[in-house]
């Protein structure tokens, strides 16, 4: 019997991995903002406009922030679990929440922003989780 669009959505399993493959390619990947000078990651990005103000500590860049806390995501592997997506996607709801949030962030990052804060937001809640303050 053939399977029309709407039932293959319908019957499609949650893929853990292909969610933390597509996530880190957003953070991580260098070509993911190109201006046309340099190509930078979503990380870059943020890391250009942190301040200590982001998250009320004393860091005074992401890196600097990342080694505080021990934020290292590995690249994506067969480890990858439940547990470590979440983590990676509270991780990366903060930066972008508080990224849209600073008067620093350049107008042509918004739109890619708050469009991964709603990938995130599928994924959680096909996860069964909720965003939480």
């Amino acid at each position: 019997m053939r399977r029309d669009f709407a039932d293959a959505l319908e019957s499609s399993e949650v893929n853990i991995m292909r969610d933390y493959i597509n996530l880190f390619d957003f953070m991580w990947n260098s070509s993911r903002f190109d201006n046309g000078f340099v190509s930078m990651s979503a990380w870059d990005v943020i890391d250009e406009i942190f301040t200590p103000d982001f998250f009320g500590d004393t860091s005074v860049s992401l890196s600097d922030f990342d080694f505080r806390y021990g934020f290292d995501f590995p690249e994506p592997d067969d480890g990858v679990d439940l547990e470590l997506l979440v983590i990676l996607c509270e991780y990366v709801t903060n930066l972008l929440e508080r990224s849209l949030a600073s008067r620093r962030l350049y107008q042509g990052y918004i739109s890619a922003f708050q469009n991964e804060l709603k990938l995130i937001e599928r994924i959680m809640d096909r996860e069964g989780y909720r965003k939480a303050k």
